[in-house]
């Protein structure tokens, strides 16, 4: 790279970091990011172990995308959950890509200024912001990066003037193309666009250019299977459907338009773009109208198709890259996504410097007007950039986009409501919920999200009312049973709450807390052998809940009588979570009764280390040490627990025992009477209560 290209493409980089510069400051959205990042286990595990599971397991909301996975799990192996560090380092990819848009508009036009506006462009548009800002469009990064890198390559290969050996570039293109598809699917089109190099450079060898895209094909092939069944197992495909292949077709011819234009004029910038009507209603005349420009274009590149190589290169990139995303077979309930437009945008970004460059050639006296026109549309651009990303800040700032842009689609409300739940700002949360349903209220999920809401308000009632219609609207929507199991449990209708969490588990035998609920009321009910048998499977799935689920099940073996396999149990427990102080009481209270008291006090002294305010450990340490005769270590120890809770009859009933055992009888009647006092009815304490006084007599 020269001097003067370095200079260019260091201005573009430079203008490309200031507009884009407040994602740093940005937070996790709660779109995609929790499943992406926070709550997936994949990234948290870089071992090698870790690694292949990625490869292996790699599938997250409906796609495989493990080097996406692999680069998420570097950030979070290095620092943790600081969104701030995501952020750089979706801002350093984007800067490579640009680098590489220069370097590959170079190798094309042979031209600075025309790499240097295509880079620039690429850079700054206000039309990548989602793709930037947002940490789990990371894909749309990355697959754009290996992608880039590939055409250079290919271009380097199909050259004539180059020392590299073509072997070599040929295998470092195939493996960077790999790369790309193991970032995001929609790299399919890769060999196509290398169709689209050979017809550029008019190459004219067709045999050997068919044969050496054959493995692409077939990798092509393979990817496509793979994200056609990812989309349809994650039911992104079955959201909406169209009534007619012109509908079909119509939808695509739309975001071909709206994409064309927004390249010139980024309007109406939103991270989401509903379909304007509703399902199984036909689409809005402007979608079938769409048809006519994008024909007529398309038209036009065929009639100068091999007069004018620049345009059929430009629109033909444009065209191609977005046939994955372009709607005809629908993935979820965007009709357009701006991230889409990430790397098929390069294609219409060298044809504005192409123009640009021949204008200034062209009419060398209008030179100064057309870069001062230029640089008033790249601030304008610059300008939008810097406002929108502003936008991806937090959920609250996202989503209110939203639903400023398109107040009339749910889909903002019902985000902007769970991130509000999330804050503990109930209210807001259930006015949003609500505003939700009143725009959609044949939807279960928005039923379900405010029955949410209510339950954290304390409203059972109406959070019930709300679980009941979700269930109405959708009797296989197994998080509304599971929720309103839970309420059920919590209002004491235990059998109703066993009957849902049974329906849980109906719908999905692996459902490991439809198991753990169920055992927890069959408990409650006496129906041991039932609940055992549920604890068991949860810790067969080998899921979460398994220090809780060991711990239920010691407390159903005490009722089985097994003290043995209870101990083990909250050994278990204790091994998974030292920090569970119960298990310490629970064990050294059974072994207590094995008569193991040295183990049992080491349990205590344990609860003691952890909180040393645990007055039931006092009690039960001093009643040991009352069985060892260690009377002065006893007094002590029921001293303290009185000094920490003076209102637990058990306290002075076993100060009563100890001074009763040393015929202190005076002392030990004090204490009894302490204890009645605190509560009339406790049997053993008016039973020792006799005792002193016949022994006093």
């Amino acid at each position: 790279m020269s001097k003067k290209e370095f200079y260019w493409l260091a201005t573009g980089l430079l203008l490309t970091l200031i507009f884009f510069l407040p994602i740093v400051n940005g937070e996790f959205l709660n779109w995609d990011d929790p499943a992406y990042i926070i709550d997936n286990p994949l990234i948290k595990n870089l071992s090698f172990e870790g690694i292949k599971n990625i490869f292996i397991t790699g599938e997250v909301v409906g796609t495989y995308s493990p080097l996406v996975l692999l680069s998420l799990a570097i950030d979070y192996n290095i620092w943790g959950l600081n969104p701030s560090m995501f952020h750089i380092t979706n801002l350093v990819i984007h800067i490579i890509v640009v680098v590489l848009v220069f370097l590959f508009t170079k190798l094309l036009s042979k031209n600075n200024i025309i790499a240097f506006i295509t880079a620039l462009l690429f850079g700054i548009h206000p039309m990548h912001v989602e793709a930037v800002s947002w940490v789990s469009a990371r894909k749309d990064l990355l697959y754009s990066m290996f992608f880039v890198a590939g055409l250079i390559v290919y271009y380097l290969y199909v050259s004539k003037n180059q020392s590299y050996k073509k072997p070599y570039l040929y295998v470092a293109c195939y493996l960077l193309f790999i790369m790309s598809l193991l970032s995001k699917g929609t790299a399919i089109v890769f060999p196509i666009i290398l169709l689209l190099i050979d017809f550029f450079k008019k190459r004219n060898e067709f045999k050997k250019i068919i044969l050496e895209k054959v493995p692409f094909f077939l990798l092509s092939i393979y990817f496509f299977i793979i994200a056609i069944t990812m989309q349809s197992k994650e039911g992104a495909m079955g959201i909406r459907g169209f009534n007619s292949w012109i509908d079909s077709l119509s939808v695509g011819f739309y975001g071909y338009f709206i994409y064309l234009i927004k390249s010139i004029i980024p309007y109406n910038l939103s991270p989401y773009h509903p379909y304007p009507n509703g399902q199984g209603v036909p689409n809005p005349w402007y979608f079938y109208l769409a048809a006519v420009p994008v024909l007529l274009l398309f038209s036009y590149i065929v009639w100068k198709l091999k007069k004018k190589r620049h345009l059929a290169f430009g629109f033909g990139f444009f065209f191609i890259c977005l046939i994955p995303v372009i709607q005809v077979l629908p993935f979820g309930t965007a009709v357009i996504a701006e991230r889409y437009t990430y790397l098929p945008y390069l294609g219409l970004f060298f044809l504005i410097g192409f123009w640009i460059n021949n204008l200034c050639q062209n009419y060398i006296k209008r030179r100064v007007q057309v870069y001062t026109a230029f640089c008033l549309f790249v601030i304008i651009l610059g300008g939008l950039t810097f406002q929108y990303t502003n936008k991806f800040k937090n959920s609250e700032t996202f989503w209110s986009h939203v639903i400023e842009k398109y107040p009339n689609d749910y889909l903002g409300y019902l985000n902007r409501s769970n991130h509000r739940l999330r804050l503990g700002q109930y209210n807001l949360a259930l006015q949003d919920a609500s505003a939700a349903i009143e725009i959609n209220q044949n939807k279960p999920l928005l039923w379900y999200n405010r029955a949410l809401t209510y339950k954290r308000l304390n409203k059972n009632n109406l959070a019930l009312n709300d679980l009941n219609k979700t269930l109405q609207l959708d009797n296989k929507f197994i998080s509304g049973y599971m929720n309103r199991g839970i309420i059920y449990g919590e209002t004491k209708e235990v059998h109703k709450a066993i009957a849902d969490f049974t329906k849980v588990i109906e719908l999905d035998p692996n459902r490991y807390l439809g198991y753990y609920n169920r055992a927890l009321h069959l408990k409650n009910i006496g129906a041991y052998e039932k609940a055992l048998k549920d604890i068991n499977k949860v810790l067969s799935l080998n899921q979460n809940l398994i220090a809780q689920s060991y711990f239920i099940r010691a407390e159903l073996q005490i009722n089985f009588g097994k003290i043995d396999k209870a101990i083990v149990d909250y050994s278990n427990v204790i091994n998974l979570d030292p920090d569970m102080i119960e298990s310490f009481t629970k064990r050294g209270t059974l072994y207590i009764e094995k008569g193991n008291l040295e183990k049992a006090i080491n349990d205590f002294n344990m609860v003691l280390k952890l909180d040393e305010n645990n007055y039931e450990a006092f009690i039960n340490r001093g009643f040991i040490f009352m069985n060892q005769s260690k009377l002065n270590e006893t007094l002590l120890d029921f001293e303290k627990a009185k000094e920490i809770n003076a209102a637990d009859e058990k306290i002075y009933y076993n100060m009563a025992i100890l001074f009763q055992f040393q015929k202190k009888y005076q002392q030990a009647l004090e204490e009894i009477k302490m204890c009645l006092k605190l509560n009339p009815d406790y049997a053993p304490a008016i039973e020792t209560q006799k005792q002193i006084i016949d022994a006093m007599q």
